[in-house]
């Protein structure tokens, strides 16, 4: 008589930190699972699709990568519960709203990842219902708050826009001028347009206010002039 056995589930693990990586792999094949550490220096998303585990371990500070941008493609694969040092949890309700199947903080014990990958691979909620329309309202609030920072940049124009980016970079009015081959004065009236806008009294205190409510990290595809 033959004993058919089931596959061990697979797991994969997205971490640059590689001692956190190890020891939560420890703990996963301790539990009878068979992990596997994908370093984010490799196509990331690619690796997952070839080895197709059950569920994904994604930290959210890859180095140059953002594991909240790679979040919704890699929900695609398996399910996908972040492992992060992130503590605010309006980013937690992001990673929910991005398709995580839950989040876990690094600073609680490793048994509580575990935890997560068991409830996903039992098909059950690896985040308690009240924890995720707590963080939900958390990022809905700092949604709201953000786009009330905002405002008073989205009134800008493209050229105004340009101009700021410039004044963030440190460059003198001259400089822009020269750039863009108008006069010193158009780029004076330009900035003055621009602080009248922004509520402010100087380019120092608009440069302040754009990296504050975080356009100065938008801005990307500003800076031409």
């Amino acid at each position: 008589m033959s004993v058919t056995t089931s596959p061990v589930p697979r797991v994969a693990l997205v971490d640059d930190h590689r001692l956190m990586a190890q020891s939560l792999g420890l703990a996963l094949q301790e539990a009878g699972y068979e992990a596997v550490l994908i370093h984010p220096e490799a196509d990331v998303a690619a690796q997952v699709r070839a080895w197709r585990p059950d569920v994904l371990l994604l930290d959210l500070d890859l180095g140059q990568l953002s594991g909240l941008d790679l979040l919704p493609e890699l929900r695609t694969v398996c399910p996908v519960v972040v492992v992060t040092a992130e503590t605010d949890t309006a980013c937690w309700g992001a990673c929910i709203i991005a398709g995580a199947a839950g989040v876990v903080p690094k600073s609680g014990p490793i048994d509580a990842v575990v935890t997560a990958v068991v409830a996903v691979l039992d098909g059950r909620p690896a985040v308690a219902e009240d924890d995720k329309l707590r963080w939900l309202r958390a990022h809905e609030h700092q949604t709201r708050e953000q786009e009330r920072n905002l405002a008073p940049f989205r009134r800008l124009t493209q050229r105004e826009e340009q101009v700021l980016a410039a004044v963030l970079d440190g460059q003198p009015a001259a400089e822009i001028a020269r750039t863009a081959v108008v006069s010193e004065a158009t780029v004076r009236t330009q900035i003055r347009a621009v602080l009248t806008k922004l509520g402010v009294g100087s380019q120092l205190q608009a440069a302040a206010l754009a990296h504050r409510v975080g356009w100065a990290s938008r801005r990307s595809g500003r800076r031409a002039l």
